[in-house]
């Protein structure tokens, strides 16, 4: 009977891990991509490690000013298909708890920069509901603004996300056969 009750306890115990949810916070501003684990109170960072120095951009602009400017966007078209297969494993399994986009338009030319504002505002407009259709979205926060005065484009991404263990397993092996590749 007590062997019984050993394994029943056992068994409860791997049900509660494999169902507890661990989380992510991404961040993606000038300061570059900044990536923490959310395991119960404690928040790891993933990316960059620990001991790595910061750039040079957030060096300069000092602590708490580099979190609302945005960093380039084509190191996120570079991303966007690796980005887009991890999270395409996790659809419907993944809650995302925040999710905050700003999207800061600016080009040399004034028409140039109008015509640009009205596609990224398109584009958050179509995003959105696929978004919302793949995932669970808590709350939310997408903004496109226009600047005639500055001459880049600069993208700001904040998100919370959180899944259950067992479903995590999914995304480990789609990280983990591209990081062989």
């Amino acid at each position: 009977m007590t062997a019984l009750f050993i394994a029943a306890g056992a068994a409860a115990l791997i049900i509660l891990v494999l169902t507890a949810r661990v989380g992510v916070e991404a961040e993606y501003s000038s300061a570059g991509l900044r990536v923490r684990a959310v395991l119960g109170p404690f928040r790891p960072p993933l990316y960059p490690a620990a001991g790595e120095k910061k750039s040079r951009a957030a060096r300069r602009a000092g602590p708490g000013r580099e979190k609302r400017e945005g960093g380039s966007l084509e190191r996120v078209k570079k991303n966007l298909p690796i980005i887009g297969e991890v999270l395409g494993k996790l659809k419907k399994r993944l809650t995302i708890d925040s999710l905050e986009i700003s999207c800061l338009i600016a080009c040399g030319d004034p028409a140039d920069t109008a015509l640009a504002f009205g596609a990224a505002s398109a584009g958050a407009g179509l995003l959105l509901p696929v978004l919302e259709n793949s995932f669970r979205i808590r709350k939310r926060d997408v903004r496109t603004g226009v600047s005639f005065t500055e001459s880049k484009s600069r993208l700001y991404v904040r998100a919370r996300a959180s899944v259950s263990v067992y479903h995590l397993q999914s995304a480990l092996l789609v990280l983990r056969s591209i990081k062989k590749t």
